[in-house]
């Protein structure tokens, strides 16, 4: 079965620890259960800060949980020079988006 979004390679590789939402938010600084089931639903995303710890707690490549390719269990020679690259970008676009929300609405003058 092909897991085409983060929310669902979120829930198998949880799954496939025999994990619990709870458990898996205990092991992330500051995350709730609520958000581990929002982020498995792709109701959100996590951002910069949590995916990195994500990947640590669901022991798993960074690279395959970003973007479903790759090995799913752990980091391989292949996918360890596109980990930084990936992460980066991953910032960027989360810093993007913050800075898009802060904008101001356009008033007339």
């Amino acid at each position: 079965m092909m897991l085409e979004t983060i929310g669902q390679r979120i829930k198998a590789r949880r799954k496939e620890l025999g994990l619990t939402q709870q458990q898996i938010a205990k092991a992330i600084k500051g995350i709730s259960n609520v958000a581990i089931s929002q982020w498995e639903s792709d109701t959100t995303k996590p951002n910069a800060e949590n995916i990195f710890d994500l990947a640590i707690a669901l022991e798993c490549d960074l690279v395959w949980l970003l973007k479903g390719e790759g090995n799913r269990s752990k980091a391989t020679p292949a996918t360890q020079g596109k980990k930084c690259q990936l992460l980066a970008m991953y910032k960027l676009a989360d810093g993007m988006r913050y800075a898009i929300e802060k904008i101001p609405p356009a008033t007339n003058i």
